[in-house]
Order: structure tokens, then sequence, then C-alpha cells
């Protein structure tokens, strides 16, 4: 005869009765230890994303414990704290977001992150797996104001700002006032001034700003 044992580890005795033909019944105990066995991970895996978007980790897992229940314990490799996430008895898959603020280290056009992922069930049995998310760098958007017209020789202010989906910050502020004359600073800057020597005329300024990747 044969059984299966749903979860482990524990301890059970079993006990088997035998009737001959007279009606006499004897009886035989047999006392077994069911060991845990533990969860097996597979098929992990996690999309690319570009800086400031949520990347999607993807995985399953099998236990023969029917009625473990598992924690999900993920280390995104940015260096924030690891995760955990709790799943029920009969869950075979995961899916999970992380949003990956930056591409680190700097001064790269994109990075590669390990991703540690350790299935855990409530016996304590665990399997880790690891996979690669490549985090893409997003250029800035620079944005500028400044008054319609200025008289020449006058000094004209520009204002300065800029947005980026990462945390990124700029290391270098380019302006083009038009007129043959080109300002770069190598550091985060507000606002920049220029003279316009003379006038009338019309000048299309141009700004180009660089992130530190």
């Amino acid at each position: 005869a044969s059984h299966t044992y749903a979860d482990g580890p524990d301890t059970y005795t079993i006990t088997a009765y035998a009737t001959d033909d007279d009606g006499g019944i004897g009886t035989a105990t047999l006392t077994i230890t069911v060991n845990n066995v533990a969860p097996s991970l597979g098929d992990v895996s996690a999309t690319s994303v570009n800086e400031g978007d949520d990347c999607i980790l993807t995985g399953t897992f099998t236990d023969p414990g029917v009625e473990d229940t598992f924690t999900l314990t993920v280390n995104w490799g940015d260096g924030s704290l690891p995760e955990t996430f709790e799943y029920a008895a009969g869950t075979t898959e995961f899916s999970e977001l992380h949003q990956y603020l930056d591409d680190n280290p700097s001064g790269t056009a994109s990075d590669d992150y390990e991703i540690i992922v350790t299935i855990e069930d409530d016996d304590l049995g665990s399997e880790t797996a690891s996979t690669i998310v490549s985090v893409y760098n997003v250029d800035p958007t620079p944005t500028i104001s400044g008054l319609p017209d200025v008289d020449e020789g006058a000094l004209y202010t520009l204002t300065l700002s800029f947005t980026d989906p990462g945390t990124d910050t700029i290391v270098q502020w380019q302006i083009v006032w038009g007129d043959g004359d080109v300002d770069t600073f190598f550091t985060d800057i507000t606002s920049a001034s220029h003279t316009y020597a003379e006038g009338p005329n019309t000048y299309t300024i141009t700004v180009y700003a660089t992130d530190d990747d």
C-alpha cells in the first residue's frame, strides 16, 4: 500500500489491522518521520527598464508539500532594503514590481543589477536564485525662460531648470546665445546672464544639459 503525506517535517504512527477469516484481528504499528522538502525556483527573470521605471520580476516555484505557505525575499541589488512577499499554499508563481531610480555608477549609458531571490516555505526550507536587470539612462529635459526682449548692451538673464526620471544630477550646462557666444558651466546652475552687443536683432538661444551618466 502507498500513501502521500501532504506536509513535513512531522512524525506519524502507522497502525495496520489484519483480520483473518475467523474474525480475529491483529495489529502492527510503525513510526515514520516525514521530512520537509524545500521549494524549488524556476524561470526567474526581470524586464530591462529606463531609470525611474518599474521593473517586473517574475518566476515560478514548486513544492511537494501542498500545505506549505511561502515567503519570497528579494534583494533588488540597487542598495534598497530587501523586500518580502507572502504567498498562500498552492501558489506556484510570482510577479513583483520595483522602481530603479538610477543607473549606477555614474558615467554610463546603462548598468546591470543582480537581483537575488529566495523562496522559503513555512518549514524553513528554501532555495535561492538570481537574475540580471539592465537599467538605462534617460536624457535630462532642460527648460529655459527669460524676457522676450532686452536692450542692446544690457544684461539678459536666462533661468534654467531640468527634469529627469532618474536621480541624476546635471554636470554640465552649455548655452549657445545665438550671437556667436557660447558659455559652458561644469556644474548645475539655475541661471546665466549674457550681454547682447548690438540690436535690433533676433537670436535663438539653445541650451544643452548633460547629466552624470
